[in-house]
């Protein structure tokens, strides 16, 4: 994996992916990902509500993460304007520094 250093931000590419954090151009793009069937089963917030859900995710893509983490957005670099996902990456237990993807 290959990390580069951009004048705001990190971006991790693979030999097929680029991951960059979340920007308000990824916002429509999140929103309809959060309302595909099974995507957020598991992931406790405000999905049902949509003015509560866009003001969840809003609040999230404005939020300052350290040290690498935080949500990112996924791209293949095969078509690198295509939003294929979102990850979140947060300390594992709350503590860390291990990852949880």
């Amino acid at each position: 994996m290959t990390a580069l250093r951009g004048r705001f931000a990190m971006i991790f590419e693979t030999n097929r992916l680029i991951l960059r954090p979340r920007t308000m151009d990824d916002f429509d793009d999140c929103i309809v990902m959060d309302k595909a069937p099974g995507v957020v089963d598991f992931i406790p917030g405000p999905w049902d509500e949509d003015g509560e859900h866009r003001a969840f995710v809003r609040t999230r893509i404005n939020a300052h993460y350290s040290d690498g983490l935080g949500y990112w957005s996924v791209f293949a670099k095969s078509a690198p304007n295509t939003f294929m996902g979102w990850v979140l990456l947060i300390p594992e237990d709350g503590v860390g520094p291990d990852v949880e993807i």
